[in-house]
């Protein structure tokens, strides 16, 4: 599987911000870095610590809602601290996207594609 990345906005209580965000078929949230977090004024969700699987193991992490908004749309997201801006999954089944493995750009799910729209990984 290929990179694919998004131009996307993220709305927070102190403005928006566009990124470059890496598409992460494995996550379920948005990352963003901690500073970003900070600047965008993104509310901490109350009780919102979860557990996250990383490559170095489990974590706990806060949790922060946003809006994101691709092409036009936007979406309430969850987000989590991440090193770089990453997209999941849950923006992606909400705005009915998905990646295209061919061309490793998003595109608008079809009628009949069902969640999730990923491809299948092996």
């Amino acid at each position: 599987m290929g990179r694919t990345t998004v131009h996307a906005l993220a709305i927070g209580q102190n403005g928006t911000r566009w990124f470059d965000f890496l598409i992460d078929t494995g996550s379920t949230f948005v990352g963003l870095p901690r500073e970003d977090i900070e600047a965008l004024g993104l509310p901490r969700v109350p009780g919102g610590r979860h557990e996250v699987m990383t490559a170095t193991g489990v974590i706990e992490q806060d949790t922060y809602t946003s809006g994101i908004q691709i092409d036009g749309n936007t979406t309430p997201a969850l987000v989590s601290e991440s090193p770089v801006p990453l997209i999941g999954v849950e923006v992606l089944e909400r705005l009915r996207m998905k990646v295209n493995p061919v061309t490793q750009k998003l595109e608008e799910a079809g009628e009949d594609d069902m969640p999730p729209y990923m491809p299948l990984r092996l």
